[in-house]
């Protein structure tokens, strides 16, 4: 699941920032290229952090294993 947000994140990106013109010729940009201009964590940290966050939300009842 993790690499089908990041391969998807990436081709939002792409088309965000279009090509590149390179000695006449025009190219898409590289995923190291795209890492340097968007200096944003990606996708799967963002999500990971945010579940993170939630956690402390969750309440344990008397139903749930653990308490």
């Amino acid at each position: 699941m993790a690499k089908m947000l990041m391969t998807w994140e990436r081709k939002i990106l792409r088309n965000i920032y279009g090509p590149t013109k390179e000695n006449g010729q025009w190219r898409i940009k590289t995923n190291a290229e795209l890492i340097t201009k968007y200096k944003a964590p990606d996708i799967v940290n963002v999500i990971k952090i945010r579940r993170l966050g939630c956690l402390g939300h969750v309440r344990m009842n008397e139903t749930r294993p653990g308490v």
